[in-house]
């Protein structure tokens, strides 16, 4: 008996030994299509245009404060916000999620992607977002020691720009800021600088009276950043010692010429630190303060309903109700790859500010803007505008010296009416006939020569005019690459709508894939279930070997449709009668669970 109730364990223990290693591939084949899907998840997000979402918990102030923000997940991209003393749980998904302990290091390795792009023609824009004292500005500007998203993207670009043979590239940077919904120029002291005009151009919206200046190394960005930030607006508030009252924007201007081709590209990368959303009660700001308070909180309202508009899909978007809105109008809805850093206090105290943060920055990710393109011209036509350029500019000086030549031939011909009155004059003597002939064969000989240069400068126009012939047939050639470039376009949007098709099918491959590991769960809770129904049935026979069964041994008989009898009968009974029907059970499970 006790040889074959371990005989019984041990068939057991292979069976949970099997059950466990197939719970193992499942986990790995789970971790490994979660990946997958992520992976499917950024191109689809890359497809359609989403702005990117990051989020970044700042550590809390005291260590015996317990956090009510917190990273969950495998993936590193969902976050759990619990209240304290109430059972609410609230989770939200985005793109990355950095948990307190995350280096400005580790943040720039997810950010660099989007910055490197830049060398190729996109535009970008990374801007933080969150309430007063989130670790916005210690993200973006960062430390000594732990330098920000800024200044390691310069000096990623740096790096780049120097080692690229095939290109030469050319860095330049502007910082700003947008105070009491005015935007100055914190490079310039100048009374023009506190209040810049934002004016629509072909790259844009910008400042053209912005100070620009050309940096190549990273300890020019250096002393324009501390000019910058020596010039920028802050205070302290209850809520921040150090509190930003403004807006600031860094931004980044790439212009690169590609050596093989002659082909440019041009691109704008900005860098945005947003003042903190804050409670005039809980800030206790006064006084001007209050009005720098107010002017952030309606800035940030209308990027609020920027926000809101964009992810309705309205026909207006409201850019115009606030500078700052404005001035991001291409990042937020144009041609650029955004991406939005939300900062999160993990404090019980800030818990309001940071669920309202979260799901503000849930529907950012929500928003399609449109797939960023690359900017620049093709090296042809570069160089087809110059020579069209140098051929204008040449027969426009022709033409100055062709009427330089009319106004001699005038002067000349004048001479030789005086010449022929003269002679007239001086007809009585040979003498003075004489030296009128001298001087009218002198005079013709100069005519004659005017009119070979004369010739000559219409020979010259002709050929100008040849020059500019050509000229033109190249300009219809360029106009039927054009049209063939319009017609790729088209292909390419007949792609994008495939790609749009191929995206769908992905989503439904997604769904089933998230089905067939539910039913793979829930085989698998079955085939655990058959398992501790097997071990109490076992240790029920063997703890009653030989006695009458027991009023729960028969409400347990009773349960299962068989007798506890302790006859070796009885025994063979039970074991050819329940035990294997468990087993089939399991066996029949186990083949049914994915592999």
């Amino acid at each position: 008996m006790a040889r074959v109730q371990k005989e019984e364990v041990g068939k057991v223990k292979q069976g949970l030994e099997h059950l466990m290693s197939q719970f193992m591939e499942v986990q790995h084949k789970y971790e490994r299509m979660n990946k997958e899907r992520r992976r499917l998840h950024n191109e689809v997000m890359e497809l359609k245009g989403n702005i990117r979402v990051f989020c970044r918990i700042r550590p809390a102030k005291q260590q015996s404060d317990m956090a009510c923000v917190n990273p969950s997940g495998e993936l590193g991209n969902t976050l759990l916000v619990s209240e304290q003393g109430s059972k609410k749980c609230y989770s939200f998904e985005y793109d990355h999620v950095f948990g307190p302990c995350t280096s400005n290091k580790q943040v720039f390795d997810e950010v660099e992607p989007l910055v490197v792009s830049v060398l190729d023609g996109f535009n970008g824009c990374i801007f933080a977002y969150g309430q007063t004292g989130s670790g916005k500005t210690h993200t973006m500007m960062g430390s000594d020691q732990a330098p920000g998203v800024n200044i390691q993207a310069l000096e990623r670009l740096f790096t780049e720009t120097g080692s690229c043979k095939e290109a030469k590239y050319q860095l330049s940077v502007s910082l700003l800021e947008v105070y009491n919904e005015q935007v100055r120029d914190l490079l310039s002291s100048s009374d023009k600088a506190k209040n810049l005009e934002i004016r629509t151009g072909p790259q844009g919206n910008s400042c053209p009276d912005a100070t620009i200046q050309g940096v190549s190394c990273i300890e020019d960005v250096f002393g324009i950043m501390e000019t910058g930030n020596s010039n920028r607006a802050t205070a302290s508030t209850n809520c921040n010692e150090h509190s930003s009252r403004s807006h600031c924007i860094l931004s980044v201007f790439v212009r690169g010429t590609i050596l093989a081709t002659s082909a440019t590209v041009f691109s704008t990368l900005h860098l945005v630190d947003l003042a903190g959303s804050e409670r005039l009660s809980r800030s206790g700001a006064e006084g001007q303060r209050a009005k720098e308070a107010q002017n952030i909180n309606k800035s940030l309202s209308a990027l609020g309903d920027v926000i809101m508009s964009l992810f309705n899909k309205t026909n207006h978007v409201p850019f115009r109700n606030s500078k700052l809105t404005f001035l991001l109008q291409d990042a937020l809805g144009g041609n650029s790859k955004t991406l939005m850093m939300v900062q999160v206090s993990p404090e019980q105290s800030d818990l309001n500010e940071s669920l309202c943060t979260l799901k503000f920055a849930q529907r950012v990710r929500g928003v399609q803007v449109g797939q960023a393109s690359k900017n620049g011209q093709m090296g042809e036509l570069v160089k087809l505008k110059e020579e069209v350029a140098n051929l204008k500019e040449t027969i426009a000086n022709k033409n100055g010296e062709i009427v330089q030549h009319k106004k001699e031939i005038k002067n000349l011909q004048s001479k030789v009416d005086k010449s022929e009155h003269a002679a007239k004059d001086l007809a009585s003597s040979k003498l003075q006939e004489r030296e009128f002939s001298k001087q009218a064969q002198l005079q013709e000989k100069e005519l004659n020569k005017a009119v070979m240069d004369k010739k000559c400068l219409e020979g010259t126009v002709h050929k100008l005019t040849q020059r500019l012939e050509v000229a033109s047939d190249k300009h219809g050639e360029l106009e039927a690459k054009q049209s063939e470039l319009v017609r790729q376009n088209g292909q390419l949007q007949t792609q994008q709508v495939e790609a749009k098709r191929k995206e769908a099918a992905l989503v439904e491959r997604i769904k089933a894939l998230e089905l067939k590991n539910l039913e793979a769960n829930k085989a698998l809770d079955k085939q655990m279930s058959a398992s501790r129904v097997t071990s109490a049935i076992k240790e029920i026979a063997a703890s009653h070997p030989g006695d009458c069964p027991s009023p729960g041994a028969h409400r347990f008989e009773s349960r299962f449709g068989q007798g506890m009898d302790d006859s070796p009968r009885g025994g063979q009974r039970r074991r050819s009668s329940l035990t294997p029907r468990r087993t089939s059970a399991v066996n029949e499970e186990a083949g049914k669970g994915p592999v």
